[in-house]
């Protein structure tokens, strides 16, 4: 989901979908309804616990429905997750293709290339999970709000948090204050003391993560 700041092709996420795609997921649970052709209730975000915890994304679902017997989505292009008689998962490509009767898996293509799987035992299903909310509610500007209570309660000065908060200080005040580098060098030390408490917090859930970024601090942490 977010990974370390940049999309899956290591660009920047467009402004106008980063909160629907990347931090109501996150914060929620759920990817947020939307209208398009029809109206589209939220569906969970899945992962694939194969994968160090909390799991990678998988691509979205229609949620279960309470006495409502579920079919998994199909069709061009959607992931099969669900296990499908006569077929098996490829341990190379975890593509979902046809068994032979030996129960082992007939030779397929990927990417227009014969698979090296071909002709091994069938991958074990994907175990999907699904993402509990982290944080309900939470938007992309409530994290201005929660920066500027880290400020706060740092006791960063004013004209320093104004200028970090991309705020100008007005009146007089505005005019006779100013920053010296000692205040920078507080306002550092203060930022890297709340960055390792929060790497120390994450590392007692697990010591892994699958954003690269965040694995390597995990793994070099302590």
């Amino acid at each position: 989901m977010v990974r370390d700041g940049t999309g899956p092709r290591n660009g920047h996420f467009r402004r106008s979908s980063y909160a629907a795609r990347a931090v109501r997921p996150a914060a929620d649970g759920r990817y947020p309804a939307r209208q398009v052709r029809r109206a589209v209730a939220p569906w969970p975000v899945l992962v694939d616990m194969n994968d160090p915890w909390p799991g990678t994304p998988l691509p979205p679902w229609p949620p279960a429905q309470p006495g409502v017997p579920f079919t998994p989505p199909a069709g061009r292009g959607i992931v099969r997750l669900a296990g499908k008689e006569g077929n098996g998962r490829c341990p190379t490509c975890k593509s979902t293709v046809l068994l032979r009767r030996d129960g082992k898996l007939i030779g397929h293509k990927t990417g227009g290339l014969r698979c090296p799987g071909s002709g091994q035992e069938p991958a074990e299903p994907v175990p999907v999970a699904s993402w509990l909310p982290l944080r309900p509610g939470l938007t992309p500007h409530g994290l201005r709000h929660g920066h500027q209570t880290w400020l706060d309660d740092l006791g960063v000065r004013y004209v320093l948090q104004s200028e970090r908060m991309g705020h100008e200080v007005p009146g007089m005040r505005g005019v006779y204050s100013h920053i010296t580098p000692a205040m920078r060098a507080d306002l550092v030390a203060g930022l890297e003391g709340l960055w390792k408490a929060s790497l120390e917090e994450r590392a007692r859930i697990s010591r892994r993560s699958p954003v690269q970024a965040l694995d390597t601090l995990l793994a070099n942490f302590g």
